[in-house]
């Protein structure tokens, strides 16, 4: 009980704009580097070269919050965690694109690039697990997104078996906001060699 009435009030600090967000300086053009790193080797397989401009009135640096710059795909069937999840994600300043089944995250990740999957363990068609074996197999490390497990198994040993699988991270359902912000916090994107 104690727990649930934290996540409320978590929740509600983040409702009433008292989520306490980093102020660290960091550079753009790093961050565009980051992000065009990761989607250079789809981009050459196609025989497309990517470029980009950065404007000479850009700062260097900015302060701000640069993991609220990720891009996240909530890969979760129930209607309403998704829309719990989504909420959570919002009110924390990120977006989130939507998958419904393990074989909607392969799609999703045909078509463009993910930091992080919140991958649901057990959905239809393809559950969790089978989607992060072919993600491994497909996408190697600097490439493929971090991935969580989000499971309503919270039993002794869950963690490790989910980790061993190849997942970066576990968060159990119910979502706590406190622990989702954690795990964001902990997957941050691998880094490119180049």
């Amino acid at each position: 009980m104690l727990s649930i009435i934290n996540d409320i009030l978590d929740f509600s600090k983040i409702e009433a704009g008292k989520l306490e967000l980093e102020q660290q300086p960091f550079s753009i053009r790093e961050v565009v580097e980051s992000s065009l790193d990761l989607i250079a080797p789809k981009a050459a397989d196609k025989g497309l070269e990517i470029a980009y401009i950065v404007d000479g009135d850009t700062p260097d640096a900015i302060v701000g919050d640069v993991t609220r710059v990720r891009q996240i795909l909530l890969a979760e069937d129930n209607l309403v965690n998704q829309k719990v999840a989504l909420r959570i994600l919002e009110k924390l300043g990120y977006r989130a694109d939507v998958a419904a089944n393990g074989l909607e995250v392969l799609e999703a990740l045909e078509r463009q690039h993910y930091d992080m999957v919140l991958m649901d363990i057990q959905m239809p068609e393809m559950d969790g697990e089978e989607a992060t074996r072919q993600i491994i197999d497909k996408y190697p490390g600097d490439e493929r997104p971090r991935i969580v497990a989000m499971t309503a198994h919270a039993m002794d040993g869950d963690r490790e078996h989910y980790l061993d699988a190849g997942m970066d991270d576990y968060v159990s359902k119910p979502v706590r906001v406190q622990e989702l912000v954690d795990a964001l916090e902990r997957c941050q994107p691998h880094k490119s060699e180049s």
